[in-house]
């Protein structure tokens, strides 16, 4: 799968510079130490500290990017 992602909307750092990363964020079973699932997805520039987090991986992609339709739902 390919994921395509816009330089940073605030400080302009490139994905292709390694400025911009993308984090899973997983619910770890406590008994066995094993990961249980991925609760949502954050995507971070390394430049300035701007973020998005979404629950579902294609959403948090279009925030990121900028669609602004996505935005307006999850402001709600």
């Amino acid at each position: 799968m390919t994921i395509n992602l816009r330089d940073c909307p605030m400080c302009h750092e490139g994905v292709h510079d390694e400025g911009v990363i993308l984090t899973a964020e997983n619910v770890i079973d406590p008994a066995n130490g094993q990961e249980y699932h991925t609760i949502g997805y954050t995507i971070r520039c390394c430049g300035c500290g701007a973020s998005v987090s979404h629950e579902y991986l294609d959403d948090a992609v279009r925030l990121w990017n900028g669609d602004a339709a996505i935005a307006l739902d999850t402001a709600a």
